[in-house]
Parts: C-alpha cells; sequence; structure tokens
C-alpha cells in the first residue's frame, strides 16, 4: 500500500504471488469532513460493498477512529440513515 497523504491510496494484493483485483474502502474520518459529506460517503462505500465486506465496513462506521473530527454531527449516531437491506 502506498499512501500519500494528501493524494490517493494505492494498493495492490496479491494471493499466493498472483495479483488480485479489489475494491479499495479507506474509512478516515479526521478533519476536513463534514457530517452530509461524511454519511455520503459512508452509504456510498456499503452500497458497493458485497454483503461479507460491508458487515466489516459497518463494524468501523459504527464508531471509526478519528471521529470526534467531523463537524457538524451533533447528536447523530454513527449508523443513522443506513438501510441494511442494501446488501449485493
Amino acid at each position: 500500500m502506498v499512501r500519500d497523504p494528501d493524494g490517493p491510496v494505492d494498493v495492490r494484493v496479491f494471493i499466493d504471488g498472483v495479483e488480485a483485483s479489489i475494491t479499495e474502502f479507506t474509512i478516515d474520518a479526521g478533519a476536513g469532513w463534514c457530517w452530509a459529506d461524511w454519511t455520503r460517503c459512508r452509504n456510498q462505500n456499503l452500497a458497493a460493498a458485497f454483503a461479507s465486506a460491508r458487515q466489516a465496513l459497518l463494524a468501523v462506521y459504527a464508531d471509526p477512529p478519528g471521529g470526534s473530527y467531523i463537524a457538524d454531527r451533533g447528536d447523530a449516531q454513527w449508523l443513522d440513515g443506513i438501510n441494511n437491506s442494501d446488501n449485493r
């Protein structure tokens, strides 16, 4: 994984020496997010994930590290507005 702090993350995965195609989901709740943008990104990621990956993502989205930096969250819970039937 190559991470540019001000740019994209480049992830390459190899299984038994063969590069595999992946879908990357980066959950970075650091400074710069407002609640509306965070939930929009969260919902898009969850909708794009297969059911098994979605469960892993939900576990992280339930209490994301750095979440205290997200502005305008108010009293909203981390998983507010998620439709649990959105599984692929």
